[in-house]
């Protein structure tokens, strides 16, 4: 209560990025550790081909920017007090 709406929205646009982040560090550690035994399962594509990589970051991390902001569009235009009068 008492939270602006850019507050709540750079909020959450924090954890989600921090979240998102994680998860790239992560695969582009798995990137670099498999790729070269990919190779074999690959046709036409390089394992370390930075548009397959691009896409393949980018795609899912807009989809999770997306599903994260949805709800907070919702919740900032709620009323806190009739949501607390519902709990």
């Amino acid at each position: 209560m008492g939270a602006r709406r850019s507050n709540i929205v750079s909020l959450v646009r924090r954890e989600a990025g921090l979240i998102l982040g994680s998860g790239f560090a992560i695969g582009m550690l798995l990137v670099n550790a498999l790729g070269t035994t990919a190779r074999s399962f690959l046709f036409g594509v390089e394992p370390f081909d930075p548009i397959s990589i691009d896409l393949g970051a980018g795609v899912p991390a807009t989809a999770a920017l997306v599903a994260a902001l949805i709800p907070t569009v919702g919740a900032t235009k709620a009323d806190p007090m009739t949501v607390l009068r519902s709990e």
